[in-house]
């Protein structure tokens, strides 16, 4: 199956089954480029039963991700403002 842009360019290329995306899927930007590739399983699919962990659904984070990600920003803004206050030091002088 291709899917394709209203410009003509192709958006995204790969196999189907049951009506769905299955295996190596190739997505394109609008200027035709490849973007990224998708791998889809349609196996399980049906059934009632959820295949993905709780991980890969968007918005929902691990907390040790969170205290990683916020761990990083204070880091970042700590070593921002001794840099803004190293310059406003005055400079070391020796008499």
């Amino acid at each position: 199956m291709t899917h394709f842009f209203i410009a003509g360019t192709i958006k995204a290329q790969g196999p189907m089954a049951d009506g769905r995306k299955d295996g190596r899927w190739a997505f394109n930007n609008k200027a035709g480029y490849l973007w990224q590739v998708g791998h889809f399983a349609t196996a399980g699919r049906g059934t009632g039963r959820r295949r993905r962990g709780p991980s890969s659904v968007r918005g929902v984070h691990r907390p040790w991700t969170v205290l990683h990600t916020t761990i990083f920003w204070v880091t970042v803004i700590a070593n921002c403002v001794a840099a803004a206050w190293s310059m406003y030091e005055a400079p070391l002088t020796l008499l």
